[in-house]
């Protein structure tokens, strides 16, 4: 997933760095692993890259009054940021697929080739799988770009919602009652239509994921407006427990660690984000307390660094997982059996993988986060 970097040095936080790799980790978890039972509940990575990707922004967009200058830098910096590597990999995506007769044939599964690619191009994809009625239909190597298209749509009108906030006497009451307006809207929709064969019609809703992005947002509010870290502390780590045994209760009393569980679908999107939220808001303010060590340790925060190029390469590698590994391992598959050279290749995959993201970010990416501009300094 995409996230800013432009943080001045002072500001910043390793260990927010280490929640990305935490929630790249969980997503290609669930995508390499998922025969292995607990590695399924990796989907809510995403929901911890939609809470940190609300804080991010909004605790540098605040800063200031909203102004023309300021929503250039933003819209700016987001366009750099995201867009470079997302049309490269689109468009050798696009080559390749016609070029590699394995391509050709998962074309097979997509109703609307044309539709298909346009769709991607102007990022409202996750459209298409909120109204498909399968949601097997639509599986194919780009699936995963879903998010990429909900973040942009949240950017577009990000400045908008900021200014619309700053304009509101109760900040904190308004972004938490539009919060609980989403999670009432989305289970409203689900009971209303409970048995679906696409349960991304909830997924990859953007309305319906709303709630994630504005928990991120509410909590930069709070740690700009409240000046008793203290006492922010001991909320949101009761909230963390709280919201933690939620979201252990949701899994367990409907045994399913997926996204399409009922408990999910309605509630647990919403107890997610403010889960997340707890975690980042301990992260930052607890600069020396464990929790922040653990997210400091180098692997996470390096994974997190090159997270956005492990996201977008991670599922294609994986969607062409086996037929990789019958031309490449086609004479080890022979020797042995094929569940273990199959666990194997994965690695092999894996380390494939982090190979290319960090190549993507030093020689790619890099080139254009140096020309993205710093937001002004915070006015008191």
């Amino acid at each position: 997933m995409a996230m800013t970097s432009n943080m001045h040095k002072s500001e910043y936080v390793p260990a927010l760095d280490g929640l990305r790799g935490l929630a790249i980790i969980l997503v290609i978890g669930c995508h390499f692993f998922f025969d292995f039972g607990i590695f399924r509940l990796g989907w809510i990575g995403v929901d911890l890259f939609f809470v940190l990707s609300g804080y991010l922004i909004a605790s540098r967009f605040i800063r200031q009054p909203v102004s023309f200058k300021l929503v250039k830098i933003f819209y700016r910096n987001r366009i750099l940021r995201i867009l470079p590597l997302y049309f490269a990999f689109l468009l050798f995506f696009l080559v390749v697929w016609y070029l590699l007769p394995v391509g050709r044939k998962v074309l097979l599964y997509i109703p609307s080739v044309p539709h298909f690619w346009l769709q991607h191009f102007f990022l409202v994809q996750n459209w298409m799988y909120v109204s498909s009625t399968s949601d097997a239909q639509l599986y194919n190597p780009l699936m995963h770009l879903w998010s990429i298209a909900i973040e942009e749509q949240f950017y577009l009108f990000f400045p908008f919602l900021i200014w619309m906030i700053t304009k509101i006497k109760h900040k904190l009451f308004f972004i938490t009652s539009v919060i609980i307006l989403v999670a009432v809207l989305r289970s409203f929709d689900f009971y209303q239509l409970p048995v679906l064969e696409n349960k991304l019609r909830y997924y990859c809703n953007s309305f319906y994921r709303l709630d994630t992005f504005l928990a991120g947002v509410l909590l930069a509010y709070l740690l700009r407006n409240c000046k008793d870290h203290k006492y922010l502390q001991r909320i949101f780590q009761w909230l963390l427990l709280a919201t933690l045994g939620s979201y252990i209760f949701m899994v367990s009393y409907k045994n399913n660690l997926l996204s399409d569980n009922p408990l999910m679908i309605t509630a647990g999107y919403t107890v997610l984000a403010l889960l997340f939220m707890s975690l980042t808001c301990l992260v930052v303010i607890q600069k020396k307390g464990i929790i922040n060590r653990v997210f400091s340790n180098r692997f996470l925060v390096f994974s997190g660094k090159i997270s956005y190029g492990l996201y977008i390469f991670h599922f294609p590698l994986d969607f062409f997982k086996n037929t990789l590994l019958h031309s490449w391992f086609k004479i080890v598959l022979q020797c042995g059996n094929e569940k273990t050279v199959s666990f194997i290749f994965t690695f092999f995959l894996l380390g494939i993988l982090y190979g290319l993201s960090y190549t993507s970010y030093i020689y790619f990416e890099r080139y254009f986060l140096k020309r993205k501009k710093a937001y002004p300094a915070a006015m008191n």
